[in-house]
């Protein structure tokens, strides 16, 4: 089977929320190995439960209250390399406070990732199910803003993508 990482962003969300109220379903599902990465200080009910369950392994990674950015980049990194090299196949990120979380340097923490995963500026955000999935060809953005952003490469490269998928 696979591993996962959640990566555990902004304790001030429903992230514990939503982990601790499906604690069952993961520690039930098919997956060998989940991989929380977060604080373990701000994530204590996540991280006392890890401590419990073989399938849970909590990796922790101390947020500076001052940077909440440079705390999103540490998880985010030890997360892709935990990737690249094949310890896991599959990465989950919570929701975020992107104005505290991103400094403004990114639209989302999709272009975030991607920024940090290849810098390739070609990310596609996907919400995939086996019965229905949306892409939404601009994420974050002011709505006066939209056409500025959409083009014909940019739809090309979008389909491409998901193809690839």
């Amino acid at each position: 089977m696979k591993n996962i990482s959640i990566l555990l962003t902004d304790n001030n969300s429903i992230n514990e929320k939503i982990i601790v109220k499906s604690l069952k379903k993961l520690k039930n599902c098919k997956l060998n190995n989940i991989i929380f990465i977060g604080d373990k200080k701000l994530f204590s009910k996540i991280y006392s439960f890890s401590k419990n369950i073989d399938k849970f392994i909590f990796l922790n990674i101390n947020l500076n209250k001052k940077n909440y950015f440079e705390y999103l980049k540490k998880i985010t990194l030890a997360s892709i390399r935990l990737f690249k090299e094949k310890k896991i196949q599959a990465i989950i990120n919570m929701p975020l406070d992107k104005k505290k979380f991103l400094n403004n340097k990114f639209f989302g923490y999709t272009e975030f990732f991607s920024y940090y995963f290849d810098n390739k500026k070609n990310e596609t955000m996907l919400l995939y199910s086996d019965k229905f999935s949306v892409s939404p060809l601009t994420t974050h953005v002011e709505i006066k803003n939209v056409d500025k952003i959409i083009t014909k490469n940019k739809l090309i490269e979008y389909i491409k993508n998901i193809e690839n998928f």
